[in-house]
């Protein structure tokens, strides 16, 4: 099992509409522990859509890019700790 920093890029364009600035980013980071790298991402997914839905809000959240990397053992290990 490993520990994965997966990054989900998303955009709020109902919001957008409702400002007078242009289309901007926004990133959740999420820290998960998974047997692959797709496995991390359907984690962070999940955790994305559930904090959206937490939220309360009208708009729309539009995900537009997801980056998993995978954290060093010693990396890992320090997460690991600090939960603790």
């Amino acid at each position: 099992m490993g520990t994965y920093r997966v990054c989900i890029t998303y955009r709020e364009p109902t919001f957008e509409q409702q400002r007078l600035w242009g289309p901007r980013p926004y990133r959740g980071i999420f820290i998960v522990r998974a047997r692959t790298p797709e496995a991390a991402e359907l984690r962070a997914r999940n955790a994305f859509e559930s904090i959206a839905v937490r939220s309360r809000v009208s708009w729309v959240r539009e995900i537009v890019a997801v980056q998993v990397e995978e954290l060093a053992g010693d990396v890992a290990e320090r997460l690991d700790g600090a939960a603790a």
